[in-house]
């Protein structure tokens, strides 16, 4: 029984990582990557599609962005998705491609995103530390002896620790990204 609190424990932190990392990836750094628009709503044939099922997207160099719908008759639906959405940015069509040319961030605009940052790692350790206090109740719902309980949480603390330590890497690697120019 131990090992299996353990194992759903660390998958459940796990999926933190992952959610962080997703999100994360969400924020724009002064690179383009495909990860910025993939997620982004289409209206194709009345139905919103995220622009990753419905187009080809490349980064040609460190600043650009192209996009390829595989329906040609959808670039303008997929140019006023990019318009719409939050990132600013500003899409061009030029040889059945759309071209997004990404503008170097602002002082002030990095320092939004790395207060953006902190708050998604500060949402995942919240999450850690929940699926710890679910694990530690789970712990204490067994009948265990006090040596064997206190044993399990001190195990439990330390799996909470080593994930927290993830948490802050990676918010630390997220920051050197969005503040170097």
């Amino acid at each position: 029984m131990e090992q299996q609190l353990q194992t759903d424990m660390q998958k459940r932190m796990e999926s933190a990582l992952t959610v962080l990392n997703h999100h994360f990836h969400k924020l724009r750094t002064g690179k383009a990557h495909s990860s910025l628009v993939e997620d982004i709503k289409v209206e194709y044939y009345g139905n919103p599609t995220p622009l990753q099922q419905m187009a080809s997207i490349r980064t040609p160099d460190p600043r650009t962005l192209s996009i390829a719908p595989w329906d040609k008759n959808q670039l303008q639906n997929v140019q006023k998705a990019l318009q719409a959405s939050p990132l600013g940015l500003v899409p061009n069509i030029k040889d059945d491609e759309i071209w997004i040319n990404l503008p170097p961030l602002t002082e002030e605009t990095r320092k939004d995103y790395q207060r953006q940052a902190r708050n998604e790692a500060e949402q995942a350790r919240i999450a850690i530390r929940n699926v710890r206090r679910d694990t530690l109740h789970k712990i204490k719902d067994l009948d265990l002896s006090e040596d064997e309980e206190r044993r399990m949480h001190g195990e439990a603390d330390k799996i909470t620790e080593d994930y927290i330590k993830r948490v802050d890497d990676l918010l630390h690697q997220k920051e050197e990204d969005l503040l170097s120019f």
